[in-house]
């Protein structure tokens, strides 16, 4: 019986050695279907990680306008807003047209002035200059040709 009492004995070493190894097996199966499950998700993270800094760059390095620009874009919204706004009122919408074409034509009209008033300026110049240079000739002794 000794011998039936140990062969039954190794028997029982040899189920439970081959259930531990089925257990490794099975449990380094596990652990390298994990591993390739956390480097994938440690990819995607380093991805995702990689576009929030580049999305934080550009962001940083837009250039934000002026406070000139950012005047100028309020007071052209606003008075655009008052114009439709004032559209709603005939009468308003009406004044405020004719208050801009009485500005521009007083611009333009100042503008012609302007115009004039140099145009004027250097004709006056340009005969002084004529002047003092037909003096200096006849000081030199020599005639232009445009007076005996």
């Amino acid at each position: 019986m000794s011998a039936a009492m140990e062969w039954m004995g190794d028997a029982a070493g040899r189920v439970k050695d081959r259930r531990s190894a089925n257990k490794m097996e099975h449990l380094d199966r596990d652990n390298q279907r994990m591993r390739a499950e956390l480097d994938a998700l440690r990819w995607e993270f380093d991805r995702q990680r990689s576009d929030r800094d580049d999305l934080m760059h550009a962001l940083k390095k837009s250039r934000r306008p002026s406070r000139m620009g950012r005047l100028l874009r309020i007071a052209v919204v606003g008075g655009g807003a008052y114009l439709m706004g004032a559209k709603a009122g005939r009468a308003r919408y009406q004044q405020v047209v004719s208050w801009i074409r009485r500005t521009t034509e007083r611009g333009s009209e100042r503008i012609q002035e302007m115009s004039n008033e140099a145009a004027a300026a250097a004709n006056e110049a340009a005969g002084a200059v004529s002047d003092a240079a037909e003096r200096v000739d006849q000081k030199v002794g020599r005639s232009t040709g445009t007076k005996a």
